[in-house]
């Protein structure tokens, strides 16, 4: 069973006059951005419509944003290199450091 939810005097009392039995609530204080943001469901709104006897219909609905996938990871020892990167090239030391022992560090 639909819920009417009303933002105006005029507008509940010609729906409870054409639906006694619905259940329509009023929202004299709220406008409808409001109360969508507030309630966080899936809601159809009923418009007017400029033409007489027409009506436009929205559907409201809150999607969940999808985290946005990583990035691609680059193995270590790898470059982007040739036309457009699309060719990966090894890195190589020209040099090999020689590890250090602590009293040679100490002095740097």
């Amino acid at each position: 069973m639909p819920h009417w939810v009303t933002f105006d005097q005029e507008t509940s009392t010609a729906l409870r006059s054409q639906l006694p039995n619905q259940t329509i609530f009023q929202r004299p204080g709220n406008n409808m951005m409001e109360y969508l943001l507030e309630d966080r469901e899936a809601i159809v709104a009923v418009l007017p419509s400029s033409r007489h006897n027409q009506v436009a219909v929205a559907v409201f609905r809150w999607n969940r944003i999808p985290d946005p996938p990583e990035g691609p990871v680059i193995p270590a020892g790898k470059r982007a290199g040739g036309f457009l990167g699309l060719i990966d090239e090894s890195l190589f030391d020209d040099e090999a450091q020689k590890k250090k022992s602590w009293w040679q560090r100490l002095w740097e």
